[in-house]
């Protein structure tokens, strides 16, 4: 494959950007994290710069007269920035009321994200890749998405009650979160909270989906492409998992754990976003992948934090994640020989 000028300054702005900051942002997460200040403001940070790379390069190489949806662009790059600010902040003072502002920034920029998306016409969504396609498609791959997400979190609670010999435990830890009124709520709540918290997720696809997805495609395959985009996108969770989510047990099956759940998830998103053209569907289907998560798994999402993954529950974990990773086989991988061309 053979990028044009153009192409190659975007990649390696998005590639500095992407990759890059979160390198950066390392070394204050670190300092936070040996002082035992929560990582949320970094996490939610980090979620931004995929699409802040893409962005900076799409400006940085616009042609003339095209139109974008560029409200919806500053407000994503402010925000990153911002979020950015307030991280240093956090990590030296403590200041409590940080948290607060980033959610309360998050909120205000998703709504903004979503209204200039939405009203800023048909030339500059489809310049920008954001354009509502195939909505009744898009629907029906969101509800089996959701469908395959509480199989697989089933099946994986009957496999470790079958490994351990305690299948009465194991479900009884599963279904009682929903005996309390509380998660209905947060189940609700989940469902009806996206536009205040699109930013943050479309941050992340705009960069894993749009961008990167097609232009490895169109080098490595459509299989290849999704792949490695898996690894990638797991790889690039590494700071977050060693100090946030795996602090407790940072070795290298917590790495095998994010890269099997990238990966899997990564075919299925692909899936998606091919079969639909519709960017809105994986970025859904990423908002309630954490949405649930805690819930699903547990009550509430304070058990993402200090998770523990062993070898053990790595064979597991894999045979659970299969009901997505099993959509490589989809025919729509080997219809074409090449992915849509990178806008």
């Amino acid at each position: 494959m053979s990028l044009s000028v153009d192409e190659k300054k975007r990649l390696w702005v998005f590639i500095a950007i992407a990759f890059g900051i979160p390198l950066l942002m390392s070394i204050p997460m670190y300092f936070a994290f040996k002082r035992g200040i929560n990582l949320d403001i970094f996490v939610t940070a980090q979620m931004y710069y995929p699409a802040c790379g893409v962005i900076v390069g799409k400006l940085l190489t616009r042609r003339e007269n095209e139109m974008l949806p560029l409200t919806g662009y500053i407000t994503i790059l402010v925000t990153a920035v911002t979020l950015i600010a307030l991280s240093f902040w956090y990590t030296c003072s403590d200041f409590k009321t940080i948290e607060t502002i980033s959610n309360i920034l998050m909120v205000i920029s998703s709504i903004i994200v979503y209204i200039v998306f939405w009203a800023c016409g048909q030339e500059k969504r489809e310049n920008a890749g954001v354009t509502r396609k195939n909505i009744r498609m898009s629907f029906l791959l969101v509800v089996l998405f959701m469908i395959l997400y509480v199989s697989g979190i089933v099946f994986s609670t009957y496999l470790t009650g079958l490994r351990d010999g305690d299948m009465a435990s194991q479900f009884a830890e599963l279904t009682d979160p929903f005996k309390k009124p509380m998660t209905w709520v947060i189940l609700i709540s989940t469902f009806i909270s996206f536009p205040f918290a699109v930013s943050a997720f479309f941050g992340e696809e705009y960069g894993w989906r749009y961008y990167l997805q097609p232009l490895l495609q169109k080098r490595f395959g459509l299989i290849g492409g999704v792949l490695l985009l898996g690894v990638v996108w797991g790889i690039w969770h590494f700071n977050i998992d060693l100090m946030g989510y795996y602090s407790k047990d940072p070795g290298t099956s917590a790495i095998a754990s994010r890269i099997i759940t990238c990966v899997a998830l990564g075919i299925f998103f692909a899936y998606a976003y091919m079969k639909t053209q519709n960017l809105w569907v994986p970025i859904i289907m990423h908002f309630l992948f954490n949405g649930f998560a805690g819930v699903l798994i547990g009550g509430d999402m304070s058990v993402m934090q200090d998770q523990v993954s062993t070898w053990n529950d790595i064979p597991i974990e894999l045979v659970s994640m299969l009901v997505f990773a099993i959509f490589i086989f989809a025919p729509i991988f080997r219809k074409r020989k090449e992915a849509e061309p990178i806008e």
